[in-house]
């Protein structure tokens, strides 16, 4: 279907024209009428294009590591204290593509904000948020890597409390309609909501060396979706201070479904249900995080995202292998068991995964994955790192690369995750993350981590060994990449009885217990009514015996 091939073209303007000229020419052709359907024809398959849905190629930044001297010991195994900075690696874009740039911690789009001139800003893609959030010029506690948002733009305006989109009424000090977040990592940001227009630069503005914390980036003048109206957050405020995102990331783009997620408390559209609407696009967009199969054209060590369907050139020879969204709030779907080395670490009331691209790793809930590492310990406690003092296991460990020879990485056991109907198969190069520390040595850590909710998280550390397309509009999920898929059972699941059913029941078992009672009391009347008359009788006959 046309709907679902991606169209790269130069400018909206552009294809306007286009538009028009072959307009003209097949109305004087084929009569107006006819002309308006042929025309709707060609726009949809013209070179396989269809306007306003967009593939961005991703380009990734290489993120470092803060190492201590002496956090290095003997056996290469270092911890990391906390994370510093990144630089860009160099990459050449073709004409007509949008940057989605990405390290090994977050991935992240660029877009421009207002007018008169537009601001740049980076933004985390992040499909386990809804909300957009840029940091605001009086923001002294916001971490920022391009120019904080400043609202003189010509097309700002601050939402009030009294503004109809301002859902909830719920104010700032200052009279301002109010947001608040708080995230799984412990942070919270808090700020106002802001109406502007938006446009996405058609390629990045990032040069491949950034050689100070804080440069002014240019645009090419090259966007698509362009000045669409937008409300979004604008943080006044962080906790802790200057944390919320990482080097080189202003703020965060959540592309999660219109639901509470979006409540903050005042509900804000979230960005894709904009474009969607505005741009009558279907819903559905597609990520990919690395440099797979088929992505070599956009020759970067990245992926893309495509947003209105998904890029077959990305998608090559492979398919998607579909499950279905469980619930429409972040992307869930059914897990049925994991396995380290072929063998099961047991699920015990753990069901549900979530696709995040907001999650830099793989993140089990703490009783599964305390069965993950005893799984480990267990089989391959022969393997190094695994056991002991040294081992990967414990947080913030990491190790020297040049300890991780071919040899050690063949020896590591996959992890498969089984879900409705398929498994995919996480290979060691995967859940181990390759860095480099502030003095430039290679080390990998676990791409695995203990989370604190209920539902696996599958963060980047799962994400970056397919192409994954979020289909909202059929409620579904797919994953690409033939090489780490394989067919498996459907989950077995014991599906309670309906509660609108089990009422229906009870009513009709207690309607059905009085309709017997009552039979059984006429049945019961009517025979002690025999009863006494036939004693009646008998008296009668007796009476006239004995007067004879």
């Amino acid at each position: 279907s046309p709907l679902y091939h991606p169209c790269i073209i130069t400018t909206c303007q552009t294809t306007c024209t286009k538009i028009r000229i072959y307009q003209n020419i097949m109305t004087q052709i084929f009569g107006k009428f006819f002309a308006f359907f042929l025309l709707f024809a060609f726009v949809c398959t013209v070179n396989g294009e269809e306007t306003n849905v967009f593939t961005f190629p991703i380009r990734s930044r290489q993120k470092f590591a803060v190492i201590l001297p002496e956090d290095e010991n003997d056996q290469g195994i270092h911890t990391v204290s906390s994370q510093s900075y990144s630089s860009s690696v160099s990459a050449k874009y073709g004409v007509n593509k949008i940057g989605l740039l990405g390290n090994t911690v977050e991935y992240f789009a660029e877009i421009l904000v207002g007018t008169n001139p537009p601001q740049l800003f980076s933004l985390q893609v992040d499909t386990g948020s809804a909300i957009t959030a840029i940091p605001d010029s009086g923001c002294s506690t916001c971490y920022h890597y391009n120019p904080l948002y400043n609202s003189n733009s010509p097309t700002s305006r601050i939402l009030s409390c009294k503004d109809p989109k301002c859902s909830s009424g719920t104010c700032n000090e200052d009279g301002s309609c109010k947001f608040s977040v708080s995230y799984a990592d412990s942070s919270r940001i808090e700020g106002k909501l802001v109406e502007d227009v938006i446009s996405l630069p058609t390629t990045s503005s990032v040069p491949s060396v950034r050689p100070s914390p804080t440069p002014v980036a240019s645009n090419s003048g090259k966007t698509v979706y362009d000045n669409t109206p937008f409300v979004f957050a604008v943080m006044d405020s962080q906790y802790p201070e200057n944390s919320f995102q990482y080097h080189g990331v202003d703020g965060i783009m959540g592309m999660a479904y219109d639901s509470s997620l979006s409540c903050v408390p005042n509900c804000i559209t979230p960005i894709m249900d904009v474009f969607v609407k505005k741009y009558n696009i279907p819903d559905v967009f597609s990520m990919s995080l690395q440099l797979i199969q088929n992505n070599t054209q956009y020759n970067v060590p990245g992926g893309s995202m495509t947003i209105g369907g998904h890029d077959p050139n990305v998608l090559g020879n492979s398919s998607f292998h579909y499950l279905p969204i469980t619930a429409q709030k972040y992307y869930t779907v059914d897990v049925g068991d994991v396995k380290v080395g072929g063998e099961s670490i047991g699920m015990e009331g753990i069901t549900k995964a979530i696709v995040d691209s907001g999650s830099s790793f793989i993140a089990f809930p703490p009783s599964s994955y305390s069965k993950l590492v005893d799984s480990f310990q267990k089989n391959f406690c022969d393997l190094p790192f695994v056991c002991g003092e040294t081992s990967i296991f414990e947080n913030k460990r990491c190790i020297n690369a040049t300890l991780m020879t071919d040899e050690v990485f063949d020896r590591f056991p996959t992890i498969e995750f089984y879900f409705d109907g398929i498994k995919t198969k996480i290979p060691p190069r995967q859940y181990f993350q390759k860095q480099q520390t502030t003095d430039m040595k290679d080390i990998y850590c676990l791409g695995i981590v203990e989370g604190s909710a209920q539902n696996i998280a599958l963060g980047n550390s799962f994400m970056q060994g397919f192409y994954i397309t979020f289909d909202r509009q059929n409620a579904r999920v797919g994953f690409a990449n033939d090489n780490l898929i394989e067919t498996a059972p459907h989950i077995v699941k014991s599906t309670p009885l309906p509660v609108a059913l089990i009422a229906g029941c009870a009513s009709a078992f207690v309607v059905m217990v009085v309709i017997v009672a009552i039979v059984v009391a006429v049945v019961v009347k009517r025979r002690n009514v025999r009863r006494i008359k036939e004693a009646q009788s008998e008296s009668q006959i007796h009476v006239e015996v004995g007067q004879s």
